[in-house]
């Protein structure tokens, strides 16, 4: 599992619409970003790169590779899956907090229901 920091630039390399030279990263000092970082995720197969026009000249830019790709795709899926595991966790607590208001109110209905409903006679006559 990689760092935060390295999740945070390859999502933000991804987000890009065209591979991204090291110097425009070192201008805009993306989430995350460190050169060795750059060069880490590149030898690791997160990262490709492909010259790019840049300046005057070429420049290695830099893009997700489908590795990298499908290792954001995967924590996306994982993320979402939590989320919805902790969205059903909610809904059941209300539902067991719903059966515990409706059991003590029939409990004090079956408990003092004579009591009460000689009390509302009381005050409707």
């Amino acid at each position: 599992m990689l760092s935060k920091d390295c999740t945070q630039l390859m999502e933000w390399i991804g987000d890009q619409w065209c591979p991204v030279p090291m110097a425009r990263m070192q201008e805009l000092l993306p989430p995350g970003f460190s050169e060795q970082r750059v060069n880490d995720l590149r030898k690791d197969g997160f990262l490709k790169w492909e010259y790019v026009p840049f300046g005057d000249g070429l420049a290695a830019g830099y893009s997700l590779s489908d590795k990298g790709k499908a290792y954001l795709e995967e924590r996306e899926q994982i993320a979402e899956k939590a989320s919805q595991q902790a969205a059903e966790k909610r809904a059941e607590h209300k539902f067991q907090i719903f059966y515990v208001l409706l059991g003590s109110l029939l409990t004090l209905l079956i408990e003092h229901g004579p009591r009460i409903f000689n009390y509302l006679q009381t005050l409707l006559s």
